[in-house]
């Protein structure tokens, strides 16, 4: 399967267009090597941290040295949550929170980058959590790049960003569980050819 041919064919027919890199170089992105994390204020006492196990996607750059063009698509299985509580899981996949029977994913599909500073860009797209789809823009980071003898080519990146769950229709217990989740998110993609033809 040509997973960037995909992801753009998706993303037409959904009325998304993504933002399109010249001779895009595809990292498909590695769950077991990637993170993505939340906190959010319990009781206005402490900080509750959790993840995702599970994410998938691809990081596409023009070139692998200080890209100067980038696209992002990330799914995140809401199903694969941890917070480190078997009981506190289970409530929030369920209806008051989560609701993973009826919203397995959260997706993000960039429809704009932009250059800041060397491998910092600002990121506009689209994400679609709890069946809502929203503009954001986040700040991201090309982490690094190195090719592995024996293996094929990493890039990896990151970005922390906020949003509030009630804009996602995930208003239950506000203000109790506070409404605004800090997100942070670190990639590592591996360098993958299309196939030919």
């Amino acid at each position: 399967m040509n997973y960037r041919k995909t992801i753009v064919l998706v993303g037409l027919l959904m009325g998304v267009a993504p933002n399109a890199v010249r001779a895009g170089l595809d990292f498909i992105i590695d769950s077991e090597s990637s993170a993505v994390l939340f906190k959010i204020k319990n009781r206005d006492v402490s900080f509750v941290y959790g993840r995702f196990r599970k994410v998938s996607g691809v990081i596409t750059v023009n070139r692998r040295v200080k890209p100067t063009e980038l696209a992002l698509e990330v799914q995140v299985s809401a199903k694969s949550l941890d917070t480190n509580s078997k009981k506190r899981d289970k409530h929030l996949k369920g209806k008051d929170f989560f609701n993973t029977r009826s919203n397995p994913k959260i997706k993000f599909k960039s429809t704009e980058a932009t250059k800041l500073e060397d491998n910092k860009f600002k990121v506009k797209g689209e994400m679609e959590f709890m069946g809502i789809k929203k503009e954001i823009a986040v700040e991201f980071q090309v982490t690094g790049f190195k090719r592995i003898a024996g293996q094929k080519s990493r890039l990896g990146g990151q970005t922390t960003f906020t949003i509030k769950r009630s804009d996602f229709g995930m208003g239950k217990m506000v203000p109790e569980v506070a409404d605004e989740v800090t997100i942070i998110v670190s990639l590592e993609g591996e360098f993958t050819l299309p196939p030919a033809g």
